[in-house]
């Protein structure tokens, strides 16, 4: 397998706040555990739950929730810009998207530009800066799409933040390296929530030819055509949804639905009874009567 050769470089761009947090894995050393999850019903945030609402199991062991609170919440964001050369038709619309998300967010939210291309870089030069002030002249080669979200998403999320990646995309991958099976179980065990934005004229279903992902030696392939599946299992995997857009369609909406949903969340407390104490424990909280959008941490890694 061939090891990952992609610098993320990730700094701030002129729209963003300080970032706060290296690369670390949430941990539990205590007995008491504490898991955000935010509940939508339809467009709306629901706010009214207690503690008997809802269900949550520790590595399908049911748990016993000690309490529940909500508050308002801070919310970290990274937001991954595709500037490949396929993207280049769509740079205006990509660009739009980028700018509808950055009104949303205030001066207490973090922000993060990721730029993607043949490289993955952060918006550090004031050259970079300007994809933020015109339409681009997007010529970057092939992208590492794939790749930067999921690199995106090994950064670690503060108590009393949450963390939220929105990648816009043409959804063509061509150079990413990291094997499908990692790239899975990293956005799994990651606590950040990706939402994915792909625009395109007709679709990406009907090209031809094939990406390998970690080497021509390592047996595995994503074949062009499956953009569609790929990107929407990165989402699945870090409980987010995709979405395929065309040119006319505005993410506007949505983009405000779920920065509002981000900002109001629960915090459930519970000790967890009938699991081993090391290691890495999935999450799966439920609410038990309704159906409601449900968007929870996913686990946690617990001393032993």
């Amino acid at each position: 397998m061939r090891t990952l050769a992609v610098c993320l470089s990730v700094a701030l761009s002129t729209w963003a706040v300080p970032e706060h947090a290296s690369l670390q894995t949430f941990r539990i050393s205590t007995d008491a555990v504490v898991v955000d999850v935010s509940v939508r019903d339809g467009r709306r945030p629901v706010v009214d739950l207690g503690a008997s609402d809802f269900a949550l199991f520790d590595n399908g062991v049911a748990q016993e929730i000690d309490s529940v609170e909500i508050a308002p919440t801070v919310i970290d964001v990274t937001a991954v810009m595709d500037v490949s050369g396929s993207a280049s038709p769509f740079a205006s619309w990509i660009l739009t998207g980028i700018r509808q998300l950055q009104g949303l967010l205030t001066a207490e939210d973090g922000a993060v530009l990721v730029l993607v291309g043949r490289q993955v870089r952060g918006a550090m030069t004031p050259a970079d800066q300007a994809w933020l002030s015109s339409p681009p002249l997007i010529g970057d080669g092939g992208t590492h799409i794939f790749d930067a979200i999921t690199a995106s998403a090994m950064k670690a999320t503060e108590p009393g933040r949450r963390h939220l990646i929105v990648a816009f995309t043409d959804g063509l991958d061509t150079r990413s390296v990291i094997p499908a099976e990692t790239r899975q179980d990293v956005l799994r065990h990651s606590n950040a929530v990706i939402e994915i934005f792909a625009v395109s004229a007709g679709g990406r279903t009907n090209a031809s030819g094939t990406v390998w992902i970690g080497g021509p030696d390592a047996g595995r392939v994503e074949t062009v055509g499956d953009y569609n599946y790929v990107l929407s299992s990165i989402a699945d995997a870090a409980g987010g949804q995709f979405y395929d857009m065309r040119p006319s369609d505005s993410a506007a909406g949505r983009l405000n639905e779920l920065i509002s949903l981000f900002r109001q969340h629960y915090l459930l407390r519970f000790r967890p009874v009938g699991v081993k104490a090391g290691g890495w424990h999935t999450l799966k909280v439920s609410v038990k009567k309704g159906r409601y959008e449900v968007v929870a941490r996913r686990g946690y890694e617990r001393s032993q």
